[in-house]
Formats: structure tokens, C-alpha cells, sequence
């Protein structure tokens, strides 16, 4: 009889990360991959900078040496020919992913299946319990997000803000875009009176380009209020006839809610269930693609399971503009539009990446010792950390994990 299989619940970003980096690890290792959905489609957008340690950076379709941060007073074009920009589209991962996993004879991937929960077994194994009946598992990594079903009862962190989109690829009659830099946020948004509302602007071609009306913070934006919004971004650029091309749409968690590394013994998380998206961006893929690596090594030699949130100093500074944007969400343009101006485009693309030095953060810290960041500081409540019993809980740009 063989080794027990490694069961990893849910085949999105995390899940399938997760599973490639154990056949990399550990060729020969049965695995598992349970997730509800029949097929894969281009149903999001990853970006995320190129930095040191993530895998799949090569399957990147587009890629900006220069991006732009715009306010109502002006723009600001950073610019790194070390840290490109990159665009990777959904179906491009899926489909890399899934031909690999299905060249192994080891990995088997059941669709069509939920799961409803994690028992304990004999010997210490595990026992998932899903739709087409229970499988016996020697670990599991919950890969199903941070709202599936064993994080279903996690108290909330004391900051709680959603980055929320609704995101429309189009091609329009006029040439209006300039594909030589992304724009990551503009704060110009048609009928928006400000505040952490932007519009992000991924030009590929002059004529094509994503662009996402996204918010952090704040009331739920009703999806054709959003697509209002984006067709008036255009008319005032003078595109002309538009054609939509595709849709995507997403909520993305930016919380101090500290995630588990694990729920108990040989229950393992990955993605957003393990806190991969970074609480003050929102972006998720260089931080889940290392964690997969990581967490594969540690599976296979059995080491502790690595944290996905990175050193402790980052998470602090993450924290602290947390609370300053609870606080005062109107002044999310000034200190973005301040950090853009303050920062090299190497330094600002290393910390949004989590591949920053402690130089780079100091660096950060003083782009944001503005008056108004340390008054909205002032006025925030200190930070509790909630992060509860997990073992019991069993039952701007805009970038999706899971």
C-alpha cells in the first residue's frame, strides 16, 4: 500500500501553484486537486512586478518598464527596467498548469466536487469529506480562498476593507491608449468625488486595453454604475465606438486578520485561506507563487508551515496604512500620489512585490510621513489581533488569487 495521498481543495491559482511545486519537490507523491468548477476559463487578470522567485513570471503576455499614478493635480510615471510590469491572463495559467499536472501520473484532479469539511482519521491521516464521498488524505492544503469553508468562522480582523472591480477589456475605433506604461491608478474617475476610487488602465495595443473601476473601501459600487463610469473614462479620452471583448470582476481581502499557516496538524493553507493577498494592495500572485514553493518543500520534509505574510516588519507597515485609510479614506490619492513621487519605480515595485529591503522601507516609511498620514494615524484605533482558535474553525491594482 502506498504512501497517503497530498488532497489540496481547490485547482485556482493557489491550488494548482501548490501542486506543481510538489511535483517539482517530489516527483512521485500521489496528489489530489478537488475543485467545484468543470473548466477553466479567462475568468481574471494577474499583474504583478517581476521579482526574484516566482515561477510562472515567464508566462507573462505583456509587460510595462513605466507605469503612472494619476491625481487631479497631475500624473507621476515611474519607471524599472529590473522590475517590468507584468500581465498574465487566467486561461494562460490555467492552461500551462493543467497540461503539466495532467502529464503525471501521480495527480489526479476530481471536478465537479465540493467539499464540505476535514475530520481527523486513524493514525493521524485526514479524512476530506466531499460530494462524491470522503478520500483519505496524509495532508491537506486548504487552497479555497480566505472565505471557504474551514476559515468560514474566522472572527474578523479590526481593519476590514474589500478592494473591489469590475474590470472591462475593450477595442475601440480611435487610437487612444499609450502602450508604453500601465496606468495603476487614476484617481479621475467620472463621477466619483474622490477618495479611494481609481481606474486602472492596461494598455496592450493602442486601440485594446483592460480597464478596471476599482475601490477600496466603502459602499458596494453597483456593477453598471462601474461600467458607466468606464465608458464615460472613455468618451472623455475621445475612443470613439467601443467594443467590450471580455468582463472579469473580483473582491480582494485587505485586512489585519493574521491567517494560519495551518488548522491543525497536516492541515495546511495556501493562497488567500493563508493571507497571500498583501493587506495594503490587494495584489496576491508573487506572494502566492513563493508561498506554493515554500509550502511544497515544507510538506515534503516536514518542516513547520511557512507564513505567507512575510517578515514582520513589512506586516507592520502594512497594518499602519490600514488603519490610516479606515481612518481617512478620502486621502488615499495624496499618499499614493506622495509614494509615487518619493520612491524610485525599483523601490516601489520591490515593496509592492514584498521583495523589498529594510533600506526600501525605511524609504517608504518616509514618502508617508506626511501630516496627514500621521494625523489619520493618530486618530485610528489600536490594532487588536483576532486571529481566534483556527483548529476549531473546521466545518490597485486589481489581481485575484484563488
Amino acid at each position: 500500500m502506498g504512501p497517503a495521498p497530498t488532497v489540496i481543495l481547490g485547482a485556482g491559482l493557489s491550488g494548482l501553484s501548490v501542486a506543481r511545486a510538489l511535483l517539482r519537490e517530489r516527483p512521485g507523491g500521489p496528489i489530489i486537486l478537488v475543485d467545484r468548477r468543470t473548466a477553466w476559463e479567462h475568468d481574471r487578470t494577474w499583474c504583478f512586478w517581476e521579482t526574484p522567485g516566482i515561477p510562472d513570471a515567464g508566462l507573462a503576455t505583456a509587460r510595462w518598464t513605466a507605469w503612472r499614478t494619476i491625481g487631479r493635480d497631475g500624473a507621476v510615471e515611474q519607471r524599472s527596467e529590473r522590475h517590468p510590469y507584468l500581465h498574465l491572463p487566467a486561461d494562460r495559467f490555467y492552461e500551462a498548469s493543467l497540461d503539466e499536472l495532467s502529464g503525471a501520473p501521480n495527480v489526479e484532479l476530481m471536478t465537479g466536487t465540493t467539499v464540505t469539511g476535514v475530520d481527523s482519521g486513524p493514525e493521524g491521516t485526514l479524512v476530506v469529506r466531499t460530494s462524491r464521498g470522503d478520500l483519505d488524505a496524509g495532508s491537506v492544503v486548504d487552497a479555497m480562498g480566505g472565505r471557504g469553508p474551514l476559515l468560514r468562522d474566522r472572527p474578523a480582523g479590526s481593519v476590514e476593507l474589500s478592494q473591489r472591480f469590475l474590470g472591462l477589456e475593450v477595442e475601440v475605433e480611435h487610437p487612444v491608449f499609450e502602450p508604453s506604461a500601465a496606468t495603476i491608478m487614476d484617481f479621475r474617475v467620472p463621477g466619483s468625488p474622490g477618495g479611494g476610487r481609481f481606474m486602472y488602465v492596461l494598455p496592450f495595443s493602442r486601440t485594446r486595453a483592460l480597464l478596471e473601476d476599482t475601490s477600496i473601501g466603502g459602499p458596494v459600487v453597483p456593477a453598471a454604475e462601474r461600467q458607466s463610469s468606464i465608458a464615460a473614462y472613455l468618451d472623455e479620452l475621445g475612443a470613439g465606438e467601443v467594443e467590450v471583448l471580455r468582463t472579469e470582476r473580483g473582491s480582494l481581502p485587505m485586512t489585519t486578520f493574521e491567517f494560519p499557516a495551518g488548522h491543525r496538524p497536516r492541515l495546511f493553507a495556501a493562497g488567500q485561506a493563508a493571507g497571500a493577498a498583501r493587506p495594503s494592495s490587494g495584489y496576491a500572485f508573487a506572494r502566492t507563487q513563493r508561498h506554493a514553493t515554500a509550502l511544497a518543500r515544507a510538506l515534503v520534509d516536514g518542516s513547520p508551515a511557512p507564513s505567507a505574510l512575510g517578515p514582520r516588519r513589512r506586516r507592520a507597515l502594512d497594518t499602519r496604512f490600514l488603519r490610516a485609510l479606515e481612518a481617512s479614506p478620502q486621502s488615499a490619492p495624496e499618499w499614493f500620489m506622495t509614494l509615487a513621487r518619493r520612491t524610485s519605480g525599483d523601490v516601489f515595485a520591490r515593496f509592492m512585490s514584498d521583495a523589498s529591503s529594510v533600506g526600501d522601507e525605511v524609504r517608504v516609511m518616509r514618502a508617508l510621513a506626511r501630516p496627514s498620514f500621521l494625523a489619520a494615524m493618530a486618530r485610528s484605533s489600536p490594532v487588536v489581533r483576532r486571529s481566534g482558535d483556527a483548529s476549531a474553525a473546521v466545518p490597485a491594482t486589481p489581481a485575484s488569487t484563488d
